[in-house]
């Protein structure tokens, strides 16, 4: 019996691939430590997950990946940097204020996967090219919001358990149970609409 063995996934390939994003995650705030200096910090994160409908495991199921990005537009933001590749321009004033990221749920891109040791990290996305199609969506589509007027329990019930419990560990959801008064399967199911970056901190 080896009790420190390590589970064996199966790795998404390295390279690049035709994608469809079917979750975006709203984390929460959460702490983040320097490999370098030990530092530590927090901020408020987003998980974004594509499927990739070519590429198959062994049960028949797509691969999936997915990125985690600090919730932000400024500076040398990395999410920003995402999706102006994927849309394949920058993004002009009017269009950050009234960017819904609800709406990325669904869309189709390619993808750059590469390898850090046993994990497969999304380092850029593009749009299509011409005359690339994406197969029809598999996994069923989740957006998933810890702002008060979007909280969905329901919607959080569908999310992987380890993810569960990332968003519970949060200061941002623990102040979001507190404010509500009330147990998260008791909390009121609201809109399951993303909150938009305007409005992120």
């Amino acid at each position: 019996m080896n009790l420190n063995k390590k589970p064996k996934y199966e790795t998404a390939p390295a390279g690049s691939h035709i994608a469809r994003c079917y979750q975006v995650v709203d984390l929460g705030m959460q702490e983040h430590v320097s490999k370098q200096t030990g530092d530590r910090w927090m901020q408020r994160d987003v998980r974004i997950t594509w499927e990739l409908p070519l590429e198959q495991m062994k049960d028949g199921r797509p691969f999936s990946v997915s990125g985690k990005y600090k919730q932000s537009f400024y500076g040398s933001s990395k999410l920003l940097a995402l999706l102006e590749g994927w849309r394949g321009k920058k993004f002009d004033k009017d269009s950050l204020d009234n960017f819904d990221a609800s709406k990325l749920v669904g869309q189709p891109c390619r993808i750059t996967v590469v390898h850090n040791g046993d994990y497969a990290n999304v380092v850029s996305a593009s749009p299509l090219g011409k005359g690339e199609t994406c197969p029809p969506q598999i996994n069923e589509g989740v957006c998933f919001s810890l702002e008060e007027a979007e909280f969905s329990p329901s919607t959080l019930a569908k999310l992987p358990e380890k993810m569960q419990e990332e968003i519970k560990a949060s200061p941002t959801y623990k102040e979001l149970m507190q404010e509500s008064g009330a147990e998260p399967e008791q909390a009121a199911d609201r809109s399951k609409h993303f909150p938009r970056p305007a409005s992120i901190p």
